[in-house]
């Protein structure tokens, strides 16, 4: 039941975007309201983490299986103060807190593609990071060593720090082709050849079927594509999307996340939005590139689309 009142029946167009906006404002502020103690918990668990790696480990696996049903790790993951011969894993779930459900089933069509045999398939998984590159909203950053560029001897790949994730505007600049992200917004209709552009040595006709599967069933494509028909309506426009960063319920456990569920598009009139903390903030042109937070839900999901071509959410601090 939708209850209209009749100061909002015979509002002007002014006295309805200020009410909207002043509605958007009280929902950001309910929000950041509800998330400032778990903010905090988290960010002195990632303030504790950081200063305790402080030492050197040997990377060896180990075939043992620990106590509880969990994934392999390495010999120094074991519970401190523990045998190594029969070592013990429990940060992985918390000792048996965390239950993680399943991901769903991937689409028919990348499934076949996943599992099959026969030479599309094939050729597919040979390249399977290939095409995955072409359909990701973000890209790397990360600051390499430039002594060991160009250096003789066998490829070294050396870093400094840690690699992460950024994306850039809804927009390329003048004259630039797009990339990443803007690919889903800018110049569609030669967006397979947007892709080849950037990956020439992919098949066409499997790129074409993934493109079509995810412009179906994955919600961050369709909020891009929302973001396509405005500009198409209004190549002038400012705009701002917010990508957000609040979750109620898990989407493994309910159906995954509509379009409307997960970002926010508005024109960019100078208004005050009050973003969330982690939430991610595109823009037509302003704001260059930003890094999005590990811990975000959808730091997984914008990077490795054809592992999450649904729009589930990756790893969280929150998850059940």
């Amino acid at each position: 039941l939708v209850v209209i009142s009749y100061t909002q029946m015979n509002e002007t167009t002014d006295e309805r975007k200020k009410r909207l906006n002043r509605e958007r404002q009280q929902r950001y502020q309910q929000k950041k309201r509800s998330t400032t103690t778990n903010e905090k918990i988290m960010e002195m668990q990632l303030e504790k983490r950081k200063n305790t790696i402080t030492k050197e480990s040997q990377l060896e696996t180990i075939p043992s299986v620990p106590i509880l049903k969990a994934p392999q790790m390495w010999l120094d993951e074991r519970t401190a103060n523990l045998s190594i011969k029969s070592p013990v894993f429990t940060t992985c779930c918390a000792n048996g807190k965390v239950l993680l459900p399943p991901l769903q089933e991937p689409p028919s069509h990348l499934n076949s593609l996943l599992t099959g045999t026969e030479s599309r398939a094939c050729l597919f998984q040979q390249k399977i990071k290939m095409y995955n590159a072409a359909f990701t909203f973000t890209s790397m950053g990360v600051k390499i060593d430039q002594q060991m560029i160009n250096t003789s001897g066998i490829y070294t790949f050396r870093i400094h720090g840690e690699i992460y994730h950024r994306i850039g505007t809804l927009l390329p600049d003048p004259n630039a082709n797009p990339q990443f992200a803007q690919i889903y917004i800018y110049d569609t209709n030669n967006e397979i050849q947007n892709r080849m552009n950037i990956i020439p040595d992919l098949d066409p006709i499997i790129l074409a079927e993934l493109q079509q599967m995810l412009h179906q069933v994955n919600p961050y494509v369709k909020i891009f594509h929302q973001a396509r028909d405005i500009f198409k309506n209004d190549p002038m426009i400012d705009l701002r999307m917010v990508i957000t960063n609040n979750r109620t319920k898990d989407p493994r456990h309910y159906n995954v996340p509509s379009a409307a569920e997960v970002a926010i598009i508005m024109a960019e009139d100078g208004q005050e939005t009050n973003p969330m903390k982690r939430d991610i903030i595109l823009q037509s042109h302003k704001g260059g590139f930003q890094r999005i937070s590990e811990i975000h839900n959808l730091y997984m999901p914008l990077h490795y689309v054809l592992m999450f071509p649904k729009g589930e959410d990756g790893w969280h601090p929150f998850i059940p």
